[in-house]
This record gives structure tokens, sequence and C-alpha cells, in this order.
């Protein structure tokens, strides 16, 4: 419903732009515009949960054609997150998601990808094999531990929880998840 509601907003906006006398720049600029609204998600910057899980289904579709790097996802939960925002309030939740989201998209390079599915919620899809995921994985846990962030006066540390699952263990994306999610 959302990408319809843009697709009629950006026919809308070039119909009127046209009569008004838009200029394709314009246009351009508002495309663009729509595509990082349609595809990012709001407070973190990072793909939304359409994008990463579409992604995951072109990914697990690749999978079963055989036509695939090995892969596996990890879904990340920020701990006590509830905590955070009954402590610091929700300006202080958005700044921790803010902090987490850029640490995982400064780690997550492509062609893997992260996005944030929900909450505090993000899932990352990373085309490595069993080892190097593993060693990728001990690095990203040190890098979350160390990382603190700053609000107002205050430094919030966080701990997240992750959960990790292999392409070649299950038929679908939902069951992927699933198991991730365990």
């Amino acid at each position: 419903a959302f990408s319809a509601q843009l697709v009629n907003l950006l026919l809308l906006s070039i119909l009127l732009g046209r009569r008004k006398g838009l200029t394709q720049e314009r246009e351009k600029e508002l495309v663009t515009e729509l595509h990082i609204q349609a595809t990012t998600d709001q407070l973190t910057g990072i793909a939304n949960r359409r994008v990463i899980f579409n992604t995951l289904e072109e990914a697990v579709s690749r999978e079963k054609r055989k036509d695939y790097k090995p892969f596996a996802i990890i879904i990340f939960d920020i701990d006590f997150f509830k905590n955070v925002n009954d402590t610091y309030g929700h300006a202080g939740g958005d700044e921790v998601l803010k902090s987490f989201a850029k640490l995982l998209d400064n780690e997550i390079s492509q062609p893997n990808q992260v996005g944030r599915i929900g909450g505090e919620e993000f899932l990352a899809i990373l085309y490595k094999d069993n080892e190097s995921l593993k060693e990728f994985a001990s690095d990203l846990i040190k890098k979350i531990q160390k990382n603190i962030v700053k609000f107002e006066d205050t430094d919030i540390k966080i701990t997240a929880s992750g959960g990790v699952a292999f392409a070649e263990e299950s038929e679908s994306s939902s069951d992927l998840v699933n198991k991730a999610d365990k």
C-alpha cells in the first residue's frame, strides 16, 4: 500500500509539474526522494523491512536454483531496549537505534545487506561461508560491546543478542528467519 501511494504521488507530482513547468531535473529529484522514502528506514537510514525481506527472498530463490554464493542471516535484537526507552525516553531510544544501525551498516558492506525489521530488531544477509562468518560475528560482537551511545550528558552502553541461520538449513525465507530468531 505504501509503495502504491508513492507511485500515485510521483505520477501526480509529474503531471502537476508538467502543467506548472517542472523541470526534468526536479522530476529526477522527486523520483530519487520517493525511492529513498520507499526503501529506507526513516529513523536509522538503513534498508527498511520491505527491502531486507525482498532481498532475502531473492537470495533464497537463488539458493534454490543453485545460482548463489553461500549465505547466512543474522538477526540482532538490542537487549533490554524497553529499559532504555523507560530510562532515557524515546529520544534516547532513538539515539541507540541510530547508533546501532550505523555500526551495523559500517561493518556490513555490499554485497551483504542489513535492514531494520522492526522495533529494536535488525536482520543482516551475509554472503559468507561458515568460517568467515564465525570470524566476522566474533569481531562484530566485540565492536557492539565497545559501542557507547552519547545521549545528552549520559553514556548509554548496550548489548545485543543474535541468532544465525544458514541458507542450506531451510527451504523458505520465513523458516530461515524463524531459525535465526530462536
